[in-house]
């Protein structure tokens, strides 16, 4: 909604009035559970915390760290699901801010998402994987991951 001020009727994200969501709690990790965010994995699963402190709503910011204290990186909690903490960032400086959702919105416009990228030169069969050999035509080393063009506003146009 372009123009209009967003709010936050609910009270949970303390300094939105700033246009910053603040941390409200610190989830740490289990012992070597560490390796996903480090490697930047988007989720943090319920079976990799440890223990939450502070008592964060759903959608609340949290900082994930180390189970020796090293600050890893910053998500949005949910309590309720087996993803428990959705990474936001993972740079200790950066907040959660407008600034970042809109940098996400853009680098998703700008995305491309297809279901079978590989595709054999061969025979033409599609796979989510890059296989060695093909498994309708039986060759070898025939797979090449086929890029496609971002959709422009006349193809949106035209198949809406």
């Amino acid at each position: 909604m372009a123009g209009k001020k967003e709010t936050d009727p609910s009270g949970r994200f303390a300094g939105a009035s700033r246009g910053t969501i603040a941390v409200m709690a610190t989830v740490i990790l289990k012992p070597d559970r560490e390796r996903s965010v480090l490697l930047r994995h988007p989720w943090v699963f319920s079976g990799a915390i440890g223990r939450v402190t502070g008592r964060p709503a759903d959608g609340a910011a949290v900082d994930v760290l180390a189970d020796d204290g090293r600050w890893l990186a910053r998500g949005a909690w949910s309590g309720q699901s087996q993803i428990q903490v959705r990474l936001w960032t993972w740079e200790p400086d950066e907040a959660i801010d407008a600034a970042l959702i809109r940098r996400y919105v853009e680098l998703t416009r700008e995305a491309v998402f297809y279901l079978d990228p590989h595709i054999c030169r061969r025979c033409r069969y599609r796979s989510t994987e890059l296989l060695w050999q093909c498994p309708q035509c039986h060759e070898w080393n025939t797979f090449v991951e086929e890029r496609i063009a971002r959709a422009t506003e006349a193809d949106v146009a035209e198949a809406g």
